[in-house]
């Protein structure tokens, strides 16, 4: 008897009970995860059950941090792309500014230079946002410095120059000023 329950592509590109689970407790993932659910089923987005729970946004944030370890311990990928623009779950984090976050996917592997459909990288997407313990992760886990987005933008490019504690984290990591600072950032 074959059921939905457990396929790897949700049905109709909906969500599975997994990812539903998402969005409860960290006990019922742990019972479908015990049944034998996929932790890596996508929905129509290409998203699983781990981008499900990263991405809700009411409850306690140690009881998703306890729902994010058991899916990442039971083989959950942090490098679950957006199918809509690429983006991955570790620049999603550094987009909302949860540093530790950002830290759970470095830990649990992230790749750490992927780029969505524009070619930002999570260190750009930080930039962006001017986020400096996240740009301090990013680059203690080997973000590159010299990687440009689609419009030749390079992270450094990104930083305001007031913003001297974010430019000299990048500049100390090998990034190098640029005669055409005038790039716009957004």
């Amino acid at each position: 008897n074959h059921d939905f329950f457990w396929e790897s592509v949700a049905p109709n590109g909906g969500e599975t009970p997994l990812m539903a689970a998402a969005h409860a407790d960290a006990a019922t993932i742990g019972v479908l995860l015990d049944r034998g659910a996929s932790v890596n089923a996508r929905d129509g987005s290409g998203r699983n059950a781990l981008f499900h729970c990263c991405h809700r946004d009411f409850g306690p944030r140690e009881e998703r941090r306890a729902m994010i370890r058991l899916l990442v311990s039971a083989g959950a990928s942090p490098d679950t792309r957006n199918s809509e623009n690429g983006s991955t779950l570790l620049m999603g984090a550094v987009a909302l500014g949860v540093a530790d976050l950002v830290e759970q996917w470095l830990a649990a592997g992230a790749d750490v230079g992927a780029t969505d459909e524009t070619g930002m990288t999570a260190l750009h997407r930080a930039c962006i946002h001017e986020a400096i313990p996240e740009i301090a992760s990013l680059l203690r886990h080997g973000a590159g410095v010299h990687g440009k987005d689609a419009r030749g933008r390079t992270p450094l490019d990104l930083i305001p120059k007031e913003n001297r504690e974010a430019r000299k984290l990048l500049l100390d990591a090998g990034a190098s000023e640029r005669a055409d600072t005038h790039l716009p950032r957004g």
